[in-house]
């Protein structure tokens, strides 16, 4: 009858035989480790070394060229047989856990094998990002091995079928308690979205994609969920914007093929067949020049009725780039606006400057928010707004813009009626003696000292006097 020691005399020949790289050797020597009684195989101390037996094959398969994934998966299947002490640093039972992630696209049994290695017995240093010698903190396995369960979740597991909504409602709980004490994995909330949408609940999607995307808005793939999103949701208009968007991210054309496709087809639905045929067009020729081949969809489509009936819209006619610049109206719709005042307008520089309140201002580029170029001081905007740390202060960065014709609050903004005070040789002037006229402004109107005039007036901080006062913005003879 195997014991204990029979176990340990076969460990040792598998250790042995890897050493040598005699991988028929080490399978036999766990093939009988497998076999044994349970109560041997889960002798702790004989499952940690085999375990790392384990893990130094599968190490050694992934570094083989081609990698031996399949090999992989096979020592990965037969850990499942050993109990481990994890409380063991480093412990083999996560290094195989890396393993398992590493393989998952071709480890069908993966879905069952995480159930297996059960996440909520994570260690704390699975937590821990590792920071290689002079390089990046990398991704802690704790954030790898949520992200893959969950892609893992949304696949459908082993047998590709439709996902179980009780599992990724679990998920999206389980998610949720590791955000609360890890605000910090970045990407889980983008994982999470996508459960949602896997469980059809667009607007949860929607609040964990929003903020996600805005720390990745240069990622094509972010403003495709986005756009995803949106569309469940039935907001066609936010959903093309957000395709547009993605399309217009640097990024080669083969990647872009799905995203292209998706933009073309809600072009379509929303009655841009030509802008649809132009795109799908690309889609095409990308597929053919990149793989040689189209799937039966594409070709389906091009011996469709209404794409051999439509001519195709030409580059310099598409619209993705006024659908793109539309974008970030939707990505930050559910921050609230506030009102605020123009203050200064370069038009050199294509850049306005605008006061919330006395606490609070910023600027912004004319042309790339929904403001006219010819926005003015004094004008009123309605702004979405971040605060951003500046060298000396925080500034505000105006993530939308429109303009208002609602009044300004009067701590803002007013308007007067006086007479203009011009200096004898001072290039600026008064009303009143009170209220500031900027020199620019003062040359515009070319009115007279002594003139009754009346106009707008806004906040204004004198840093030279170090106190706040009013600036004439606007001025005519009354």
């Amino acid at each position: 009858m195997p014991d204990l020691s029979y176990a340990w005399d076969r460990y040792r020949e598998g250790k042995a035989a890897r050493e040598a790289g005699d991988v028929p050797a080490l399978h036999e020597a766990l093939d009988a480790l497998v076999h044994l009684p349970e109560a041997i195989r889960h002798d702790t101390r004989l499952g940690n070394a085999c375990g790392w037996l384990l893990y130094y094959q599968a190490k050694a398969c992934l570094q083989a060229t081609p990698p031996d994934t399949a090999g992989v998966r096979e020592l990965l299947l037969k850990a499942r047989a050993f109990a481990y002490d994890r409380s063991q640093t480093p412990n083999p039972c996560s290094l195989l856990l890396r393993q398992a992630i590493k393989i998952r696209p071709q480890f069908p049994e993966f879905l069952a094998w995480v159930r297996w290695w059960n996440l909520d017995r994570l260690q704390p240093e699975d937590y821990v990002p590792y920071t290689p010698p002079g390089g990046q903190p990398l991704m802690t396995l704790a954030e790898q091995a949520w992200l893959a369960l969950g892609k893992a979740l949304v696949a459908g597991g082993e047998s590709g079928a439709r996902p179980d909504p009780a599992e990724l409602e679990t998920y999206v709980v389980q998610v949720g308690w590791v955000l609360d004490a890890h605000p910090d994995f970045e990407f889980l909330p983008y994982m999470r979205a996508q459960v949602y949408m896997a469980l059809d609940q667009p607007e949860h999607a929607l609040e964990n994609l929003r903020p996600f995307v805005r720390a990745h808005s240069h990622q094509f793939w972010a403003w495709d969920w986005l756009g995803r999103a949106y569309y469940r949701l039935g907001e066609t208009e936010a959903a093309r914007a957000c395709l547009a968007r993605a399309l217009s991210e640097r990024t080669p054309a083969a990647m872009l093929v799905t995203t292209r496709e998706r933009y073309a087809r809600l072009a379509r639905e929303m009655g841009h067949e030509t802008e649809a045929k132009a795109c799908l067009q690309q889609v095409i020729r990308t597929r053919m020049e990149t793989w040689g081949r189209l799937p039966k969809r594409l070709e389906r489509e091009q011996a469709s009725d209404w794409y051999q009936a439509t001519e195709a819209a030409a580059s310099r006619d598409l619209q993705i780039g006024d659908w793109a610049r539309q974008a970030t109206t939707y990505l930050y719709d559910d921050l609230p606006e506030e009102l605020a005042v123009v203050t200064a307008v370069s038009r050199a520089k294509g850049m306005a400057w605008y006061r919330l309140d006395r606490e609070r201002s910023g600027n912004l580029r004319l042309h790339e928010l929904d403001v006219p170029a010819e926005v003015y001081p004094g004008d009123a905007l309605r702004l979405r707004v971040q605060a951003q740390a500046g060298k000396e202060e925080v500034w505000y960065r105006a993530l939308t813009a429109r303009p208002t014709d609602e009044p300004l609050p009067p701590d803002l903004a007013r308007s007067f009626q006086g007479t203009l005070v011009r200096p004898e040789g001072k290039p600026y002037g008064f009303v009143d003696h009170k209220y500031f006229v900027p020199p620019a402004l003062l040359q515009e109107s070319d009115l007279p000292d002594g003139t009754s005039v009346q106009g707008g007036l806004i906040m204004d901080y004198d840093r030279k006097r170090k106190k706040w006062g009013w600036m004439v913005v606007r001025l005519e003879e009354a």
